[in-house]
């Protein structure tokens, strides 16, 4: 095994951990199956929510049939990147996005093989609007959840490590969920507001595979319900 410190790589895992911990709930399963997810062409771009930070959607791959329907999403915050995986999908009148960290960017920092085994992916859960130039983005708010699950904890199945929120519900479970609450403003957090940022030259025509990202199908393969 191989250890690395790295401090480019610290820097990488502070940033992914401060979108995770940062009032978020995270879901082990992912949101949609292969079925409900969409593709829409009018999400590829870079949108600004303020000077300093950025979100970068592109086609995971170009190359791959019309059946290829996930994205790469890079959050950039102060020149400090997260890269990330992201579904599309609808439930009812709504689209969602799922969120996945992209773990081959572990791999490239040539992190021993008993760390990366250790390492669950986790889906953070959005609701999100598109009105031309503006994109709105809102995280389920992890206070709401924790909140409900005190009162009812059979609300939705789940766990609490270290005072955060893991739900461990099935899909079809989380759908039902979200199909119940979402029209409840104090279950999303703060709205993220976004803006287009056309750079001269940037098209979807440029948008293509990074070379070391997965599938996003390979993380959203359901895991055993708890």
């Amino acid at each position: 095994m191989t250890a690395n410190p790295n401090p480019q790589f610290k820097i990488f895992l502070s940033a992914a951990l401060a979108l995770i911990l940062g009032g978020c709930v995270t879901s082990l399963q992912p949101l949609f199956t292969d079925k409900d997810l969409l593709f829409d062409p009018a999400l590829i771009g870079i949108w600004e929510e303020s000077e300093d930070t950025t979100w970068c959607f592109e086609k995971q791959n170009k190359e791959a049939q019309d059946g290829d329907k996930a994205y790469r999403l890079v959050v950039t915050q102060k020149d400090v990147a997260s890269p990330m995986l992201a579904g599309l999908g609808k439930l009812g009148e709504r689209r969602f996005l799922c969120l996945y960290p992209d773990l081959e960017e572990l791999k490239e920092r040539k992190l021993g093989d008993l760390y990366q085994t250790a390492l669950i992916p986790g889906c953070l859960i959005a609701k999100v609007t598109q009105d031309g130039p503006t994109l709105e983005v809102a995280l389920l708010n992890h206070s709401w959840v924790e909140k409900l699950v005190e009162k009812d904890p059979k609300a939705i199945r789940h766990e609490k490590v270290e005072g955060r929120i893991i739900l461990t519900a099935p899909t079809e479970e989380l759908q039902q969920f979200l199909l119940k609450h979402a029209d409840k403003e104090e279950v999303w957090e703060k709205l993220t507001e976004l803006k287009r940022k056309q750079p001269k030259g940037f098209s979807a025509v440029r948008s293509q595979t990074a070379p070391h990202s997965q599938p996003l199908n390979s993380i959203t393969k359901p895991l055993p319900s708890v």
